[in-house]
């Protein structure tokens, strides 16, 4: 009832009606339609309008005298340059990079002493050290090189007398080489022998093959080992 007599007084398109600035165009919620002719052209004021005033705002060089100005760009520009310049209150308008940016702005009138504007010793210091590693002197350059070519050749040069060192030695270390893996492999053939012999000593005596892993054949392992040394104790009373 309350919306049928809202709409009766035409009070809905009130509240369905989109907010929006001055200067869109009027249908600027609809993306297709959001672009920079609809903005800049169809906008109130538009931006010729906007120049136009500020143009005629201006009263640095009449119009007529415009011509014999050496400086060319329009009036409301170089009324920019005439602003007043921002106080200084906050400790980031306070370091150097904003400090020269004020200065470019305004120029004096910014209350800047160009004299700090430059670079400090330190810092004049640390552009040469790094002009020196970026951009070093011609001859230096050439005498740097010149050291690591020959550092170059004397590290080649050691290399091959090594490696003609090793090759005389090859074949002494290829006969070292071959015997100790001769001795390795008839070790191994022996303790494989000695094994088997084991397991057949085990066989016999408990009338099956046993596991090298059983109890039964590792203490009759150390058995005969024990009988081994009495018998090499024995061979030493006698000598």
């Amino acid at each position: 009832m309350y919306l049928a007599q809202l709409s009766s007084k035409k009070l809905l398109p009130i509240f369905s009606s989109q907010i929006r600035g001055k200067k869109f165009h009027p249908v600027w919620w609809d993306p297709h339609s959001l672009n920079d002719y609809d903005n800049l052209s169809k906008g109130h004021p538009s931006v010729q309008e906007q120049w136009d005033s500020e143009w005629a705002s201006t009263e640095i060089v009449p119009r007529e005298l415009k011509a014999f100005d050496i400086n060319r760009l329009p009036n409301n520009l170089i009324a920019r340059n005439k602003r007043i310049p921002v106080p200084v209150l906050h400790d980031n308008e306070k370091t150097l990079f904003y400090q020269r940016r004020l200065f470019g702005i305004y120029g004096l009138k910014s209350g800047v002493n160009p004299c700090e504007m430059f670079d400090s010793y330190e810092e004049l210091e640390r552009e040469e050290k790094l002009k020196k590693l970026i951009e070093p002197d011609v001859e230096e350059f050439k005498r740097t090189r010149a050291q690591e070519i020959e550092e170059e050749a004397k590290a080649d040069s050691e290399r091959i007398r090594k490696v003609k060192e090793n090759l005389e030695r090859l074949p002494e270390m290829m006969k070292k080489y071959q015997a100790s893996q001769a001795k390795k492999f008839e070790a191994a053939k022996a303790m494989d022998e000695k094994r088997r012999q084991l397991l057949e000593d085990a066989r016999d005596k408990f009338g099956y093959y046993v596991d090298h892993r059983d109890q039964k054949f590792l203490k009759m392992v150390e058995e005969k080992q024990e009988e081994e040394k009495l018998a090499k104790k024995a061979t030493k009373k006698k000598k």
